[in-house]
């Protein structure tokens, strides 16, 4: 399975990342969302150029890995956040294989 963004000419993937804590208020509601994103619309980053990224679900089968990865590779830096790290392999340990809701990605 390709990566959605290589079958495409202009590099656009399939996500976008909404910036919640760019938005005034805390939406609830897709529809409060949506009018949120209207008035800031730069808080939606699309994965393009300088803004490139690859989201990652917790319940993605291959998580683990990725997160233990990037949460041990914070940890070893010394300027690197260590209570960021560790909330990263928080994470790790709750994905993949140990989420309730484990599957393949699509």
């Amino acid at each position: 399975m390709p990566i959605d963004h290589n079958i495409k000419l202009d590099l656009a993937g399939k996500y976008a990342l909404v910036k919640l804590h760019h938005l005034p208020g805390d939406p609830q509601t897709p529809q409060e969302l949506a009018a949120a994103i209207l008035e800031h619309p730069e808080a939606v980053v699309f994965g393009t150029g300088d803004n490139e990224f690859f989201p990652l679900m917790l319940r993605d089968f291959y998580a683990t890995g990725a997160l233990l990865g990037y949460g041990y590779a914070v940890a070893g830096d010394p300027e690197g956040d260590q209570q960021f790290g560790s909330e990263v392999l928080g994470l790790a340990h709750r994905s993949g294989r140990y989420h309730p809701r484990c599957k393949r990605p699509d």
